[in-house]
């Protein structure tokens, strides 16, 4: 049976208009946990590495609001709104403790969840954390994001041209990390085509909430941290890993050899092996 299908959709309206939807797997009577997509991703890029954890946990995977089968937000879709929706979220189902999990943008999120929510949040595993502060790409991204918003909207996606599906299915050839090419090219020809779905407000919202979250916030987190980072990631180097667990000294750290910036998808069994064992 695929995956897929061993995961139960579940919608969640709290105006009772707009939809959000969010996978469901496992005992809801065992302990829940929350695994958070990155940046324009999805429960689909999740729900491989999520098997391992079945039989003990409750399971639950979301589209973030504006990605997936989930409606953008009447307001801004900033990581702090993100944060308080998936708050809502879980208080529709009655959880008031889980385990999180978030990947890239994801794992921001879950910072800024279990700053506003510590009480709910148990362990924090932060996956592939984009902490790029200090960096001359921080500091070139950060100017061209301050510059689209002094053009008209029809033209700030001329400031965004590395999000285009070409730019992407280039980089994602060198950033993905697999034993065999086929696997690399069968995996970017699926994001290509889901990539054109993607809406140039989303984008551009999720990105200059990222851009400008406040990593600080690291240090008021009273909960286990993990962080966890692929051995071979190409886009965050291990002197900025060492940087952000300068921001949480308490912090563990684990690399997952032989994969890059996205184990869930590159090494699911790695990355479930690495959270289990701080469970356990």
């Amino acid at each position: 049976m695929a995956v897929f299908e061993r995961a139960t959709q579940q919608s969640f309206s709290p105006n009772g208009k707009d939809e959000y939807f969010y996978w469901v797997a496992g005992d809801e009577k065992n302990e829940p946990m929350l695994f958070i997509a990155g940046f324009t991703g999805t429960h689909s890029e999740l729900l491989e590495m999520t098997v391992p954890f079945r039989d003990r946990y409750f399971v639950v995977v979301p589209d973030l609001p504006g990605w997936g089968r989930s409606a953008a937000l009447h307001n801004r879709m900033t990581l702090s709104a993100y944060a308080k929706h998936l708050y809502m979220m879980l208080k529709s189902r009655n959880i008031k403790k889980l385990q999180v999990v978030g990947h890239c943008m994801g794992g921001v999120v879950a910072i800024e969840f279990a700053h506003l929510f510590s009480e709910m949040v148990d362990h924090l595993f932060l996956v592939s954390v984009p902490y790029e502060e200090g960096r001359m790409p921080h500091h070139i991204l950060l100017e061209l994001l301050h510059l689209s918003k002094k053009v008209p909207f029809r033209y700030r996606f001329l400031f965004y041209l590395w999000r285009n599906r070409y730019t992407s299915f280039l980089l994602s050839l060198f950033i993905i990390r697999h034993r065999t090419f086929r696997r690399v090219w069968n995996m970017d020809l699926y994001y290509f085509g889901t990539r054109q779905h993607e809406h140039e407000r989303n984008v551009e919202e999720n990105w200059e909430s990222l851009m400008e979250f406040n990593y600080r916030k690291m240090k008021r987190l009273a909960m286990p941290v993990h962080l966890i980072y692929g051995n071979e990631d190409m886009l965050i180097p291990h002197h900025q890993v060492d940087k952000l667990r300068a921001l949480h000294p308490q912090a563990t750290l684990d690399y997952i050899p032989h994969s890059g910036h996205v184990p869930p998808i590159e090494s699911p069994d790695g990355l479930a092996s690495s959270i289990l064992r701080h469970l356990t």
